[in-house]
């Protein structure tokens, strides 16, 4: 098994991939919860310091960089964020600023009335127009 963080940053250098559809992503360790804005709780910064700590030492890995700093190198494959209305709130804040840091080709989608990796349930038809034109476009040259 390759530790999640290893994943990340292999995605981030992969070339064979030809378009990503990400969905919730959130804050896996410290160094994303410090990149969330607005409101967030101090004093969750224990727990989240506990978990960056738990990774390092039962994977024998540091945390992964932060998916902001990783997102960029994703560029020129093209990346659909989407994240739900009611989802965490790492994710609700986040996503926003994993797409800001992105190369292009990128989007971006809050689903409606969708929770945490909910978007297919709370708008199926939607959801699937939208991934599968984003896979058209991307894949196939369609548009």
């Amino acid at each position: 098994m390759v530790p999640s963080g290893a994943r990340t940053r292999s995605s981030a250098r992969a070339r064979g991939l030809k378009a990503i559809v990400s969905e919730g992503a959130g804050e896996r360790s410290i160094r994303e919860y410090l990149d969330i804005t607005g409101s967030r709780k101090w004093g969750d910064v224990p727990s989240y310091l506990a978990l960056s700590t738990g990774i390092a030492l039962f994977s024998n890995n540091t945390p992964p960089k932060s998916l902001k700093d990783l997102v960029g190198g994703i560029a020129p494959t093209p990346v659909f964020f989407i994240y739900g209305e009611h989802g965490q709130e790492g994710e609700r804040n986040l996503n926003p600023t994993y797409y800001d840091a992105a190369g292009q080709p990128k989007q971006l989608w809050e689903v409606p009335g969708s929770g945490h990796v909910g978007g297919i349930d709370a708008r199926p038809k939607e959801y699937e127009r939208r991934v599968v034109g984003f896979f058209d476009r991307n894949l196939l040259g369609r548009q």
